[in-house]
């Protein structure tokens, strides 16, 4: 009697229903990944390869998503180019200089926010707004003896500070030379 041949699932994996069915003998043994250990490997290692193989194929697939995604977008630069071309059939498209991705130290919605607030509620005392910048440039791992992003971020934090002082959640007062020295509100 022959058997019927079993039903694959839409990933290509054999079905569960499948593989009760064809039992452990017809399938061999059955893994999770196709890498075959070693007869050496201890419990420990085999943990060990587990988690490795699972970054890997993590990392694999993020590659495949992030190239997928890279195909796409030259793709649509290609159909806006010809559709500039349409209205500008003598245009040269290398004179458009690509506009720079924001860079490493931009920083998410209230990312800032909330380190300032960490900062002030571990303070001792009060705070300058450069030492408050240096708290953050630390916490977000940027190199604090970069004067000129040092004099960026310290920007953001003093834009921060003020927006915080409105809303009436932190307070200024003068401090050391022209600094102002902040807390949080009482």
């Amino acid at each position: 009697m022959r058997k019927k041949p079993a039903r694959r699932d839409s990933f290509g994996g054999l079905n569960h229903t499948a593989q009760d069915k064809l039992g452990a003998e017809s399938l061999g043994t059955v893994q999770h990944s196709r890498y075959q250990q070693p007869a050496n490997c201890t419990m420990a290692d085999e943990h060990v390869i587990a988690g490795l193989t699972r970054k890997r194929a993590d990392l694999a697939g993020r590659i495949e998503h992030t190239q997928t995604a890279l195909r796409q977008l030259i793709i649509d630069l290609d159909n806006l180019d010809a559709t500039l071309r349409l209205f500008v059939p003598d245009i040269d498209l290398e004179d458009i200089r690509p506009k720079p991705f924001p860079p490493r130290n931009a920083a998410f919605r209230g990312e800032v926010s909330r380190i300032v607030f960490v900062a002030l509620r571990q303070a001792t005392g009060p705070l300058t707004s450069h030492d408050i910048a240096q708290h953050v440039m630390a916490d977000r791992g940027l190199n604090t003896s970069d004067k000129r992003l040092v004099r960026l971020v310290g920007k953001r934090v003093g834009a921060c500070l003020r927006h915080q002082r409105e809303k009436g959640l932190v307070q200024s007062r003068p401090g050391p030379g022209a600094y102002l020295v902040w807390e949080m509100a009482a």
